[in-house]
């Protein structure tokens, strides 16, 4: 017998559990027949198929940005590595933030206490090292050096000059 229609918010809340569940949509959905049962039939697809491709592209998304933010860690793990430190990060901590730019910030500290580091102890440094860059990169930025507001620096003042480098 099918479950009751849902109300919206119910609709949405489970729809979120399949999409997010760290197993994939397809047993995400088998674990919850009820969400199996507000999807109409729609063939060639079935049900969790259908399902599996929002599912299965919300995790491919967040994987391509840990990807595009810790290319070293992924080039030192090679692909595979990657991918299962990738995969049990995203289990340990769900994307939380309505920006992507959030999702690997605790990357680095999950890294370095991950069973991959007994085989690659710099990798939580990696990690570091590449979450740092890109902060700086998106960090604002100072104004440019005026060369005329230079020349316009009295030569006595110069032994108390200070020079702040622009953070990125």
């Amino acid at each position: 017998m099918p479950s009751p229609r849902p109300s919206l918010a119910e609709l949405q809340k489970g729809l979120y559990e399949v999409f997010t569940d760290p197993r994939g949509a397809r047993a995400a959905a088998a674990a919850r027949p009820a969400a199996l049962s507000w999807i109409a039939p729609q063939p060639p697809a079935d049900a969790p198929t259908r399902l599996s491709v929002y599912g299965d592209g919300y995790f491919l998304r967040l994987f391509e940005v840990l990807s595009d933010e810790y290319k070293a860690v992924r080039r030192a793990l090679g692909e595979m590595g990657f991918r299962i430190l990738a995969a049990e990060y995203l289990a340990a901590n769900p994307s939380a933030s309505p920006t992507l730019g959030d999702l690997g910030e605790a990357f680095p500290a999950f890294a370095a206490r991950h069973s991959l580091s007994r085989d690659f102890p710099f990798l939580g440094d990696l990690a570091r090292l590449e979450r740092a860059a890109l902060t700086r990169l998106l960090t604002e930025r100072l104004p440019a050096l005026d060369p005329a507001a230079v020349g316009r620096v009295p030569a006595d003042a110069w032994g108390r000059a200070k020079l702040t480098l622009d953070p990125t």
